[in-house]
C-alpha cells in the first residue's frame, strides 16, 4: 500500500510541477501553445516516441541483464555424476537435458534462456523415490518446453519497468503461478498425483526450515490443485487500480510536458 501511496504523491507532484513549467513558460511565450499548430502532431508523436523507446530499451536491457545473473548463478553450481538411473528417469518424464549438481538442499530448477535444460541436485535424487523424481522431472519438463525462463524474465522485467504501473506486477505474479500448475498438470499426467504430492510435501517441508528456493512455488494453489479444489479467479484489488491510474498519469503528464518541449524547440 505504501508503494501506491507513493505513486499517487508522485502524479499530483508531476502534475503541479508540470504545470507551473506550463504557466511560466507560456507567460515567457516559449511553449508549444505559442507555437504553430501544424507542430503539435509531430511533437506528440515524438514525445510518445521517446517514453515508448526509452521503457523498451530499459526492459530488453532488464532482461538480458536477468538472463545473464542466473547463468552467473548456475555456472557457480559445482556439477556432480549423474546416478546411473537419471537417463531412465529423465526418459520416463520426458525429459531431455538433465543435469546433476552437488547441492545438498533437494531443489530441481530449470535454467537457460535461449536452450533451457534442468538441473537436478544430490540432495534431491537422495531424498525422493523413483515416481516422486519423475514427477519432479515431469514439471520441469514442462517449463523447459515452454521456454519459462525467459517467460518469467521477460515478465519480471516488464513488471519492474513498468513499476508505475501494480497491476503488471501483479499480473506476473499470476502468470508465474500459472506456469506452475500448468507444470504440476503436465507431472500428474506422466507420474500420477501421489508421487507428485509426496515430492510437493517432502521439498515444501525442507523449505520451510532452510529457506532453500526449490521446487516450490505457489505451494497453496499447487496443493489446492491436487486437492481438486476449485482455483477460484483472482480478482485485482482496488488498491492496484488507483495505483495504476496514478502511474498512468504520470506518463501522460511526462508525455504532455514533454511534447511542449519539443512543440516549442
Amino acid at each position: 500500500m505504501k508503494r501506491y501511496c507513493v505513486l499517487i504523491g508522485g502524479a499530483a507532484l508531476l502534475v503541479v510541477a508540470c504545470g507551473g513549467w506550463l504557466a511560466t513558460c507560456g507567460l515567457l511565450g516559449t511553449c508549444a501553445s505559442m507555437a504553430s499548430p501544424s507542430r503539435w502532431p509531430f511533437a506528440i508523436a515524438l514525445a510518445g516516441g521517446t517514453l515508448l523507446g526509452a521503457m523498451t530499451i530499459a526492459w530488453l536491457t532488464r532482461v538480458v541483464w536477468i538472463l545473464a545473473q542466473a547463468a552467473r548463478a548456475v555456472r557457480r553450481m559445482q556439477r556432480a555424476p549423474a546416478p546411473a538411473a537419471l537417463p531412465i528417469w529423465a526418459a520416463r518424464a520426458g525429459a531431455l537435458r538433465v543435469e546433476c549438481v552437488t547441492a545438498a538442499a533437494p531443489v530441481a530448477f530449470c535454467r537457460g534462456g535461449l536452450r533451457p535444460s534442468i538441473l537436478v541436485s544430490v540432495g534431491l535424487v537422495s531424498e525422493l523415490s523413483t515416481d516422486e523424481l519423475v514427477a519432479v522431472l515431469a514439471h520441469e519438463q514442462h517449463h523447459v518446453r515452454r521456454g519459462d525462463p525467459l517467460r518469467r524474465a521477460m515478465q519480471q522485467a516488464m513488471a519492474e519497468v513498468l513499476f508505475w504501473l501494480p497491476v503488471v506486477h501483479w499480473w506476473a505474479d499470476r502468470r508465474r503461478e500459472a506456469s506452475e500448475l500448468a507444470a504440476d498438470r503436465a507431472a500428474i499426467h506422466r507420474a500420477g498425483r501421489p508421487p507428485l504430492a509426496a515430492a510437493l510435501w517432502k521439498v515444501g517441508s525442507y523449505l520451510e526450515t532452510s529457506s532453500a528456493a526449490a521446487f516450490a512455488g505457489a505451494a497453496e494453489l499447487r496443493v489446492a490443485q491436487l486437492l481438486g479444489d476449485d482455483l477460484r479467479r483472482q480478482r485485482i484489488p482496488s488498491s492496484l487500480w488507483m495505483g495504476s491510474a496514478a502511474g498512468i498519469l504520470i506518463a501522460l503528464n511526462s508525455a504532455w510536458c514533454l511534447a511542449h518541449l519539443f512543440g516549442s524547440g
